[in-house]
């Protein structure tokens, strides 16, 4: 997959997996609010981006077999992540070039966490997954199908006059992606790149903190 893959469009392409288990709505939250199936979307999103990163980080595999295609690809999600945490937090300054770069590499680990979802595992001669594909192809398979849900729902939704406080941060996430295809796209340096991955962090912030 070319690293200008849009990443909006791959996402709703894909008929994936269910997600792991319905989260439980918070105390604050109806179950007949309009706004809770968002927040239950939102919730499976955040959990499965965090067990992406507690398995790019922390793997559980044999020494000397850690070189899984899916492990791999979650190490990238989880770099690319991390260096843009690191711009919004004003930690880490990139010139145009750079951050071009960086947004290059960000479209193109989430295009491959979507590319992959749907891979048949390939097994030795005694049929076990090879390097441990399996359980990392799971993870895989699960942050793509939490994004792909959300992400879909955030298209349904576009035209949503007055749209809840949970649609609203998916909306925000949508539309971040959406930002960050166009830099993509247009190969754009300017201030408006960082100002894209500034976008995507607080949006992806905003999806994590469904966790606490």
């Amino acid at each position: 997959m070319s690293h200008s893959t849009g990443i909006l469009l791959c996402a709703v392409l894909f008929a994936l997996a269910p997600t792991s288990q319905p989260a439980t709505l918070k105390s604050s939250i109806s179950a007949f609010s309009p706004d809770a199936p968002f927040w239950i979307m939102l919730q499976d999103l955040a959990a499965s981006l965090a067990n992406a990163k507690e398995t790019a980080e922390r793997p559980i595999t044999v020494p000397g077999r850690d070189a899984s295609t899916y492990l791999q690809i979650l190490r990238d999600m989880d770099k690319s992540i991390k260096l843009i945490q690191q711009v919004a937090a004003g930690k880490k300054t990139l010139t145009g070039s750079e951050c071009l770069s960086a947004t290059l590499d960000f479209a193109s680990a989430t295009g491959q966490v979507l590319r992959h979802a749907n891979d048949i595992i390939k097994r030795d001669s005694s049929r076990k997954p090879i390097n441990d594909e399996e359980k990392y192809h799971a993870t895989v398979q699960t942050l793509a199908a939490a994004q792909n849900a959300v992400l879909k729902a955030a298209v349904s939704n576009a035209k949503v006059s007055s749209p809840g406080q949970y649609l609203s941060i998916m909306l925000k996430f949508s539309k971040s992606l959406n930002r960050v295809q166009t830099v993509v796209a247009s190969g754009d340096t300017s201030p408006e790149c960082v100002a894209a991955l500034k976008a995507v962090s607080e949006s992806m912030s905003a999806i994590l903190a469904q966790l606490n």
